[in-house]
């Protein structure tokens, strides 16, 4: 009698680990979610804003050429930090945002200025249009925790043989600096 009981407990055990076992081949056939708790995603502490920079073809109120500002400070960072690279150049920390509510053309105009290795302060544009409301807000509630700025644009060298002259030479061709400032908010 003893026997049969265990056999029956035995039995009773084997089919209790095999429904457990068909529940949870079950629940992964139906994708469910496992039963282990999970991690809530984290939210990031910082994001980004990517402004253009409009102007830069102008002159600013020092009456210093923009392309030509952009061309120097690029240059000095160059030398500086990145001698051996044509590359377009980035620069943290080196972007300063000034609304201009004197501007008789646009009062609620944000300036841009950007520093160059001396720590001088250049006005190099303004934020263009359809980024200003936006701007306007992060600066009244100070919600900017830095800036990294991109001078785009860079002097292209190549060799190529002059037509005229029958010559071969070395080319060097100014392209436009572009400024592209992004923002951690």
């Amino acid at each position: 009698m003893g026997y049969i009981l265990l056999v029956v407990a035995l039995i009773i055990i084997i089919f209790i680990a095999g429904a457990k076992n068909t529940k949870l081949r079950d629940q992964l056939r139906n994708d469910e979610p496992d039963a282990q708790p999970s991690m809530p995603d984290e939210e990031p502490t910082h994001r980004t804003m990517e402004l253009s920079v409009a102007g830069i073809h102008e002159r600013n109120e020092a009456g210093e050429d923009i392309q030509e500002v952009l061309r120097r400070i690029g240059g000095q960072y160059k030398d500086n930090h990145h001698p051996d690279t044509d590359e377009d150049l980035g620069f943290k920390d080196v972007v300063r945002l000034v609304p201009d509510p004197g501007n008789l053309d646009d009062p609620h105009s944000i300036k841009v200025f950007l520093m160059d290795t001396s720590m001088k302060w250049h006005h190099v544009g303004f934020v263009k249009r359809e980024d200003r409301r936006k701007v306007g807000k992060l600066l009244e509630r100070d919600s900017i925790d830095g800036s990294y700025a991109q001078i785009t644009g860079h002097t292209h060298r190549g060799t190529g043989y002059d037509v005229i002259t029958e010559q071969r030479g070395i080319s060097t061709t100014e392209l436009d600096r572009g400024l592209r400032v992004i923002l951690v908010i």
